[in-house]
């Protein structure tokens, strides 16, 4: 009669159960791609606002008492996205990079090898953006 096997909790979690890192690396791809993505919709109802050149308007966000115009409330908005998620995206992502490249270094099983390159290309995309767009040089700080 054949032994049943013990638990091994003393292990890390990637030998006992990689599956649960895979998909908790792959939410957190998809937070900051759909937050990428909010930005870039926001950017683009808003005349392509990002990224900003400080030359023209000395660099601040300007306040009026005038009707808010469609490009303008796009821009409030977007400002919020990117002073809240925007900022939460650059410690996040650089996190998943990390996290990808030691995920993908220990060869996960094959079944799970293009939906975390595929994630990791998406983060990596989402650095981009985020550099290109200037996020957190955008708010004037």
């Amino acid at each position: 009669m054949t032994k049943p096997p013990t638990l091994e909790y003393h292990r890390p979690m990637w030998v006992r159960g990689p599956v649960a890192w895979y998909v908790l690396l792959l939410v957190l791809t998809a937070l900051a791609g759909f937050t990428a993505g909010r930005v870039e919709v926001l950017n683009a109802q808003a005349g392509f606002y990002l990224p900003r050149d400080f030359a023209v308007d000395g660099g601040k966000w300007r306040q009026s008492l005038y009707v808010v115009t469609a490009a303008e409330n796009a821009r409030n908005q977007m400002r919020d996205v990117v002073g809240t998620w925007g900022l939460v995206q650059y410690p996040l992502t650089y996190g998943l990079v990390v996290a990808y490249g030691v995920t993908l270094y220990r060869r996960p099983a094959l079944r799970w090898r293009m939906p975390l390159v595929v994630g990791a290309l998406a983060t990596v995309g989402c650095v981009v953006l985020m550099h290109y767009r200037g996020y957190f040089t955008a708010l004037g700080w």
